[in-house]
């Protein structure tokens, strides 16, 4: 599973991450043993843009594949956010999260597992 790192700098990997309405969080795709080609393609996308928005940014930051704010727009909860290099002969490396959109405002309650 991906991870997404919020603002404050902290790493969320456990169940789905829960994001406010329009409230917006930065994420960070690493890949980890692979030497990116000019021939790789990266793309990553919401499984529903209306509730979780991808905002990339146009440079990826140092360290990172791909990176940019994921912003919460309607109510919806597993919503997956995907990331996929595509190499020249056609493999593919993918990493995907879920992602929750909440009124912060309610009360919520939350279960990790395995932590």
């Amino acid at each position: 599973m991906g991870f997404f790192t919020k603002s404050d700098g902290t790493d969320h990997s456990a169940g789905a991450f829960q994001l406010g309405l329009k409230e917006r969080v930065r994420y960070e795709a690493k890949a980890t043993g692979l030497e990116l080609q000019a021939s790789d393609t990266i793309e990553l996308v919401s499984s529903s843009p209306k509730a979780a928005l991808v905002l990339p940014d146009e440079t990826a930051k140092p360290g990172t594949v791909a990176s940019g704010f994921i912003e919460g727009g309607e109510f919806q909860a597993g919503v997956t956010i995907s990331c996929t290099i595509t190499r020249a002969d056609k493999t593919q490396l993918v990493a995907s999260g879920l992602v929750d959109v909440v009124d912060k405002t309610l009360p919520r309650l939350s279960l990790l597992l395995g932590q």
